[in-house]
């Protein structure tokens, strides 16, 4: 949506301004999926949830960093969407530490961050650009943690795996059409609309402020850096 977090703010600032929907959110956010996790989440049911592990992958490209075509951009500002989703601490309150290694001086070939939130919780990302990874996310929680593999920005199977009967169930949640990703943010921004509201629920602005504010350090600890940061 932007390339750093003044660029954000200034967004959010127009559209409360103006009275304008603004929403920047991976679109499996509201997916029957993620409501499914979400309800286990805030119902007690995997117990304290206390780390994650998300990885994805975006296969040899040549994007040119300087416009923001570049791996952090795409795929780790989404992945940050997914970490506010579980937890939701102040920027100012998580530890980031990140390492990554640039791919002839474009774009970013291979990242990995670990976030150290209060509490104890803490998630790691993985975001490469060359290898075939494992692209899933995992949820821990003391009681149960949940997977979703290959295809987490559109999910249509859960498997969670209770720890104290040390067993899985595999809950299948078949998509209406193909990419439904999409249909489910539109679903979203209708109901916005019908509901004259600004910021979804599922994603307010400042969880988009929160997750432009992650990326600048992230960006500042492996040295990308953008001619918009110096505005």
């Amino acid at each position: 949506m932007a390339m750093n977090l003044k660029q954000v703010q200034s967004l959010t600032s127009l559209a409360r301004l103006n009275q304008l929907l603004l929403l920047d959110a991976p679109p499996a956010l509201f997916s029957p999926a993620y409501d499914y996790v979400r309800k286990m989440i805030q119902g007690g049911e995997m117990g304290q949830v206390l780390h994650m592990e998300v990885s994805a992958l975006r296969r040899n490209t040549n994007g040119d960093i300087t416009n923001g075509d570049c791996l952090l951009l795409e795929q780790g500002s989404a992945l940050l969407h997914i970490a506010q989703f579980v937890f939701d601490d102040e920027p100012q309150n998580v530890k980031v530490t990140a390492v990554g290694k640039l791919c002839q001086e474009h774009d970013n070939a291979a990242i990995t961050v670990i976030l150290k939130y209060t509490r104890g919780r803490s998630i790691v990302l993985h975001m490469h650009n060359k290898v075939n990874m494992d692209i899933n996310v995992t949820i821990y929680g003391t009681k149960k943690y949940v997977t979703m593999n290959r295809t987490w920005w559109v999910p249509n199977e859960i498997v969670t795996y209770d720890v104290d009967k040390d067993e899985s169930n595999v809950k299948s949640l078949p998509l209406p059409v193909p990419r439904a990703d999409y249909v489910y943010l539109l679903k979203e921004v209708v109901k916005c609309i019908a509901n004259e509201v600004y910021e979804s629920p599922l994603t307010t602005h400042k969880d988009m402020e929160n997750c432009a504010s992650l990326l600048d350090e992230i960006r500042k600890q492996i040295g990308v850096k953008f001619a918009e940061d110096e505005d």
